[in-house]
């Protein structure tokens, strides 16, 4: 039999079964992005760090928008794998976003300008704005940043908010013990065996570390991540708690009368980190204005990393980084 190609049969085959060629060919690309997608490791909720920036505020992204810059630097550990910078730039579509990315577990920090609104003589807001407009909705969304670790609330009925400081305090001292085996999370040493514990459950199934030899050089970085968090919680704690720290905790006296309804409401909300002591926060994030720096603030929101309660604490790691590399 002549089975020879020739640049006649060529011909034909190619006039009569192109068709089926090209087909063959699409099946193959589909199949081969299938395998690809399945076998890809995916960002859970809680790797993925979302940062909104309130009408006002904008932001750098050379700075803050990369990943691995921030990896680099220990703004942020190893085990978060996507970074979300959101501008907001009006109230209205942030009552459009925010209700729906929260219900979805998304969002771990805030950044808005305290600009106030308009004051009545008495003293109370007719009009919010930055900051206060964004807490009078969306406080129940946020952490406690009381440095005391007081929880906050308004009563029975009203919105509870768990202190962010007491909660990250716990879970350091899950893994940080003195010589007595008593948890310190502040001067203890890390237990390895209870790090090795908890990262091995948390890695159960991530397809980044099938092999057992994968998973010991990672727990390296998960060391790190635990011995990085308990510097910038201490750092962070510390300059919150001092006079003129380069952070502070924002504590605001806020009445407001509804003008729709008269109603009338008085506040005192300790849910945002003064970012204006940090002398050079300009070069990264900064507001409008003359002063850009002047009423930067931060929120930490509770509604990210739900899923994985380990990343819960990213937010102190980049604080720290904000406060140590751009002052």
């Amino acid at each position: 039999m002549d089975a020879k190609i020739t640049k006649k049969r060529l011909g034909h085959l190619l006039s009569y079964d192109w068709i089926k060629i090209a087909g063959l060919c699409a099946l193959a690309v589909v199949v081969w992005m299938l395998i690809f997608t399945s076998t890809a490791t995916r960002a859970t909720s809680g790797q993925v760090f979302d940062i909104y920036y309130y009408t006002g505020v904008s932001y750098d992204p050379d700075e803050i928008a990369d990943l691995d810059r921030l990896h680099s630097r220990g703004a942020l550990s190893y085990d978060v794998l996507d970074l979300v910078n959101y501008e907001v730039p009006s109230a209205s579509l942030g009552s459009t976003v925010f209700p729906a990315r929260f219900a979805a577990g998304e969002g771990d920090v805030l950044i808005a300008l305290d600009g106030g609104g308009t004051q009545a003589e008495d003293g109370t807001y007719t009009a919010i704005e930055g900051l206060k407009q964004f807490l009078y909705g969306y406080r129940g969304n946020c952490l406690s940043l009381d440095p005391s670790g007081e929880a906050y609330s308004e009563g029975e009925g009203g919105v509870q908010c768990a202190n962010y400081f007491a909660l990250c305090a716990e879970y350091l001292s899950r893994f940080f013990f003195d010589e007595n085996g008593e948890a310190d999370w502040r001067n203890g040493t890390l237990d390895t065996a209870a790090a090795r514990a908890a990262f091995d459950e948390r890695m159960d199934g991530d397809k980044r570390y099938r092999t057992a030899a994968k998973r010991d050089a990672a727990f390296q970085n998960e060391i790190a991540r635990l011995e990085n968090l308990r510097t910038a919680y201490t750092f962070v704690l510390d300059e919150v708690q001092k006079e003129n720290g380069v952070i502070s905790v924002k504590e605001l006296a806020f009445s407001y009368t509804d003008p729709l309804t008269n109603a009338s409401y008085e506040f005192d909300w300790p849910f945002a980190f003064d970012l204006s002591g940090i002398a050079d926060i300009t070069e990264v994030i900064r507001g409008e204005g003359e002063d850009a720096r002047s009423g930067l603030s931060m929120c930490i929101l509770s509604t990210g990393n739900y899923q994985s309660p380990d990343l819960r604490y990213e937010q102190f790691t980049l604080l720290h980084y904000l406060a140590t590399n751009f002052n």
